[in-house]
């Protein structure tokens, strides 16, 4: 009944519309693929309430057991990195330097105004504009940097993906469940976009 029991894990990025609807295609700036997605076989699974590890395989390979039983006795010797979160919360590792933008201040405001006239004309009733920030990071290890980000933004869903040299580390969080399959039930709930609940059925009935 465990929800993931072996199959593809990657991303898509947005750049991946200009193949869903390439009439509307714009020039893609990064030079990374559209999509990466890796396929397993074999996975571990750390339950943080229950203090457990579980080893999960979808395929038979006889050295698997052996394999699985190393791998878990040689992570009951790694230690817990201890972050002290409180430096976190002054001045003393923040970095002020500027950001490497996508789009300069002007341009995204006049984005912005564009959005508010198309909402306003009725063309669309939700948009959502984006910026893209770069800047170069300080020797840290990726992982380590997740765990950062995890003590910080401490949210429902946090990934950290190590493509190697097919894109890099990409970490993330967030609190929405786009949509998720269990069985035969599919969960679809979307946070953007959505209205707040009801008083009561006959407040609910009035909002739908």
């Amino acid at each position: 009944h465990f929800p993931f029991s072996g199959g593809l894990i990657g991303y898509f990025n947005f750049e991946i519309f200009n193949e869903i609807e390439p009439e509307k295609a714009k020039a893609k700036k990064a030079d990374q693929p559209n999509s990466i997605f890796y396929e397993f076989a074999r996975f571990f699974v750390f339950d943080h309430e229950n203090q457990k590890l579980i080893c999960f395989q979808t395929t038979e390979n006889p050295s698997f057991k052996e394999e699985n039983t190393s791998i878990i006795q040689d992570s009951e010797k790694v230690q817990n990195t201890k972050i002290d979160i409180e430096k976190f919360k002054g001045n003393e590792l923040a970095d002020f330097s500027i950001f490497e933008m996508d789009n300069d201040l002007g341009v995204f405001e006049t984005k912005m105004q564009k959005a508010k006239q198309a909402i306003l004309d009725g063309e669309v009733f939700q948009m959502i504009l984006s910026n893209g920030f770069k800047k170069e990071l300080p020797d840290i290890d990726g992982i380590e940097c997740y765990e950062i980000f995890r003590l910080l933004e401490p949210t429902t869903h946090l990934y950290f993906l190590d493509f190697g040299q097919n894109l890099g580390k990409v970490i993330g969080a967030s609190i929405e469940i786009l949509g998720s399959k269990r069985g035969k039930k599919v969960l679809y709930r979307p946070i953007a976009g959505t209205r707040y609940r009801g008083l009561n059925q006959a407040h609910e009935k009035e909002i739908e």
